[in-house]
């Protein structure tokens, strides 16, 4: 991300992203606790959180949902946006920071890049999303 590398943005529940970058249609439920989005390059990984982002943009929201993620905010209740970041740890690491964010509390959308997901299966509970279960556009 060329950003922040953790943002936060309202908890939500499902988004259903149609034609957006490679994506032709993916219909996502979120959980509470730690939502690993998983799969090989150019899937619609980074689509997905660039959707997020732009859709729960503060700048574009109404009053009323800014109001909500501010109460959020103060809350500790958001929920982050963790792109490719967690791709530079090595398993162990990787594995520590994801039990760590499981034991938060909060709600976390992160992606993951199938490889490293294979090597951590099993070890951490999370909602996992694959992007095989997306429609994607035809390259």
């Amino acid at each position: 991300m060329n950003q922040e590398e953790i943002i936060e943005i309202p908890r939500i529940d499902r988004e259903v992203i149609e034609n957006k970058g490679i994506i032709k249609k993916a219909d996502i439920k979120f959980t509470k606790g730690l939502n690993l989005i998983i799969g090989d390059n150019a899937t619609g990984k980074t689509t997905v959180i660039k959707y997020l982002l732009n859709h729960y943009d503060i700048n574009s929201m109404a009053s009323g949902n800014r109001i909500i993620l501010e109460i959020q905010k103060a809350l500790n209740s958001t929920a982050l946006i963790i792109d490719d970041y967690l791709g530079r740890l090595d398993k162990e690491k990787l594995i520590k920071a994801l039990k760590e964010l499981v034991d938060s509390k909060r709600q976390i959308i992160a992606t993951l890049h199938s490889s490293q997901f294979n090597e951590i299966k099993g070890k951490i509970k999370a909602n996992i999303i694959n992007t095989k279960d997306f429609k994607l556009k035809l390259k």
